[in-house]
């Protein structure tokens, strides 16, 4: 049986359906036990807090991995793979060479502006 923190340091960084299906893959068991596994797991391995990713997944790295490159870019990648609102973001810094003005940030991340026209007017009684 290999152990979440020995699969991570094989294969890096990564989400925690990731980490099940690599569990079912090499240990052969069932996807509730390894669901089961990834939700038992304890120090070094870790859960990065404040993201959102679809489905609750969270992103599940090692203490030695923190900040390193190998966890940034398996971070970006998860974040740009899984059409979060960061990934589309980053796709976008990343195609103005990392920097753009304040004022494009919301075009650029393809956020959703409303016009002035659709926007109500608040009523003045």
């Amino acid at each position: 049986m290999v152990s979440v923190e020995q699969i991570l340091q094989s294969f890096g960084p990564m989400l925690s359906s990731q980490l099940v299906d690599k569990i079912i893959e090499i240990d052969k068991i069932s996807k509730v036990a390894a669901r089961k596994r990834v939700s038992r797991v304890i120090t070094p391995v870790n859960r990065l807090r404040g993201s959102n990713f679809p489905n609750n997944e969270k992103f599940i790295y090692l203490d030695d991995h923190f900040v390193k490159s190998q966890f940034i870019e398996n971070l970006y990648l998860t974040l740009v793979k899984s059409n979060t609102a960061a990934g589309r973001a980053l796709c976008g810094l990343g195609s103005r060479n990392g920097a753009c003005p304040t004022i494009l940030f919301p075009k650029i991340a393809g956020s959703t502006v409303i016009s002035k026209q659709f926007q109500t007017k608040p009523k003045v009684s």
